[in-house]
């Protein structure tokens, strides 16, 4: 909400006294029966389920904020209702105010059926820094006023949020009849209204409102316009001044029964807001408003400490800035940042958790990123060692050396390749290895590592990792053992300088199908091939009758693993037979759909 000061003065004088809810009256209404005109009702943070009735003049405020200190009207009636004689001397500020009903759907007019959030008949209370949702009504399901014009004083709504209420059945979030109204610095948004003759606005029989630095934006649902003027009813009369409009001025329907003023500073634009209606930093809203205006008899003087920056902020929340460090490779980057402040300090490569030192925790961290999430922006930049865009296995092979200070090592692997033997995964090499690195699917688990000691194996069924932490370096060899099906569509290898990374594909030594899984399927099966040597291929599926359901592959494929998935949807229960055929190979295997 806007910058407010409140100085609350208790004092046992002719000036009031103060009720404090919970702590003198467990209810509001119950300070409200029992206080006298004058007096004050300051009320702690909490959910309140009441509907208030007030028809002496009071000062009634929060000591929290409006989303911390809620009256909930329990979808029973309207949750305020102010009669007269409260007038202008009657402050209510702090709250929000949520689950008023009036039920929409009774047709005929009547005065009983305005205001589903706060009613104002024939008074005109002081409201500002609250928020009305979520309330169902019919002519004004936020906030209705009738004849509130009555002592000849207009009502003031300043700084207040109106969104996500609900007219199903007819025109107005804010409805207004035979009254007079400022709306200052207020926020009225994406509240539904299906009629399309309504609007989030409306006024009626000689009702006059005047719109400063307010937002009047957002989908109805079927309203035609942001604001209206009855077409019943004696002329209105509408001003409207340095505010956002969505459709401009043609998004005000006056149904030529009234005088629109359309003055200095309006705008159409896209506000800008996030979950909450703050603004967002780019916002066009932000200094668009004025802190002082005249019309006629009204005027509007904002104080310099109500706004931050050369001018005051459209809406109701005032957006301001946040400082900080906004480098995100910086060390103390603060992501809410929206102004830097020039406290950005630089980090190291290598040092992943920015504690000023690299060591094994720098290690723990990387490995972190690899295997489960990238992390913030510093933490891949830190972890990004070699400086080649990627985190990986290589990176961790050179911080590994700074850590333990080895002499800087040269290129020592030319070539290398792989190979999945009987359950084995075997690689050749003419150098020695530091780290390895494979992306893998399939139904495995591995069941012994062969890596020197000194080597720290991770594997999170996607990826495998293993690197040396001091150890002996790993030559050509048997890895590891696995049981299952085991498939690796990426390896990286890594030397002791970091710097030789391969990518390999692994070349096949023999043509297999591998067993489908999951076998028994429901409805869709993952079906691993290798192939040693380029070749025309075909897989089909057939069914128990001999006849073939689906064919899959058919085409001159290059050597290499594949992996196809069968989508067996629209065959019934039952099993099949997947056939895979080349010029030399015939591999056949069961398969069993359950549905």
């Amino acid at each position: 909400m806007k910058k407010a000061i409140f100085v609350f003065l208790i004092l046992n004088t002719i000036f009031g006294v103060t009720h404090n809810v919970p702590a003198d009256f467990s209810e509001i209404q119950l300070a409200i029966d029992n206080a006298v005109e004058g007096d004050t009702i300051l009320v702690a943070p909490g959910e309140y389920y009441e509907n208030l009735y007030i028809e002496i003049n009071l000062v009634i405020r929060s000591t929290g904020e409006p989303e911390e200190t809620i009256i909930n009207g329990g979808g029973i009636d309207k949750v305020i209702d102010f009669h007269r004689p409260v007038d202008n001397t009657t402050e209510f500020s702090g709250f929000t105010i949520t689950n008023g009903y009036v039920d929409p759907s009774i047709w005929q007019y009547s005065y009983t059926l305005i205001g589903a959030g706060i009613y104002c008949y024939k008074a005109t209370p002081e409201l500002s820094n609250l928020i009305i949702t979520e309330n169902v009504g019919r002519y004004g399901s936020a906030l209705g006023y009738y004849s509130s014009f009555y002592y000849g004083n207009y009502a003031n709504l300043k700084n207040v949020v109106i969104s996500n209420n609900n007219n199903d059945f007819q025109r107005a979030t804010v409805y207004m009849y035979n009254s007079k109204v400022n709306i200052i610095n207020c926020t009225i948004v994406d509240n539904s209204v299906t009629s399309p003759l309504g609007g989030q606005i409306e006024l009626n029989a000689a009702s006059q409102a005047i719109l400063v630095n307010t937002l009047v934006y957002g989908d109805m649902n079927g309203a035609e316009q942001q604001i209206v003027i009855q077409e019943l009813n004696d002329p209105c009369e509408l001003t409207i001044a340095h505010s956002n409009i969505e459709g401009g001025e043609a998004g005000v329907n006056t149904n030529d029964n009234g005088v629109l003023n359309w003055l200095d500073g309006n705008i159409d634009a896209d506000p800008m807001l996030d979950d909450e209606y703050h603004l967002d930093p780019d916002s066009p809203c932000i200094d668009a408003a004025t802190p002082y205006y005249e019309f006629s008899t009204f005027t509007l003087n904002m104080l310099p400490d109500e706004y931050d920056g050369p001018a005051p902020d459209m809406g109701a929340y005032e957006w301001s800035p946040v400082y900080g460090c906004t480098d995100p490779l910086a060390m103390n980057y603060n992501p809410e940042a929206t102004d830097d402040d020039g406290s950005c300090e630089s980090g190291s490569l290598g040092d992943v958790n920015n504690d000023g030192t690299i060591n094994v925790s720098d290690i723990v961290q990387t490995v972190d990123i690899i295997l489960n999430e990238p992390g913030t922006p510093y933490q891949m930049w830190a972890a990004d060692y070699n400086e080649d865009g990627l985190v990986n296995v290589s990176d961790i092979v050179q911080i590994v050396s700074v850590i333990l200070d080895l002499p800087l090592a040269k290129k020592t692997i030319a070539t290398a390749s792989y190979q999945l033997v009987d359950n084995q995964l075997v690689i050749a090499t003419n150098g020695a290895i530091a780290g390895l690195q494979m992306k893998t699917d399939g139904d495995y688990q591995i069941t012994t590592n062969y890596l020197p000691a000194g080597w720290e194996f991770h594997n999170n069924g996607e990826t495998i990792l293993a690197f040396n932490l001091g150890g002996d370096l790993l030559h050509s060899g048997t890895v590891l053992a696995y049981t299952g099906t085991m498939n690796i569509s990426n390896m990286i290898i890594s030397d002791q300088a970091g710097n030789n990374i391969l990518n390999m594909a692994i070349t096949p030594n023999q043509f297999v199908m591998h067993p489908t899984y999951p076998n028994p399927f429901n409805p869709v099966t993952n079906l691993n091939y290798d192939l040693p040597e380029d070749c025309y291929l075909t897989i089909k599926v057939y069914n128990m009758q001999g006849q073939m359901v689906e064919e899959l592959v058919s085409n001159q494929t290059p050597a290499g693993n594949y992996k196809i998935t069968w989508n067996a949807d629209n065959q019934p229960s039952g099993m099949y037979f997947v056939q895979m055929t080349t010029e030399t190979a015939i591999q056949t295997q069961k398969i069993i759909l359950l549905k």
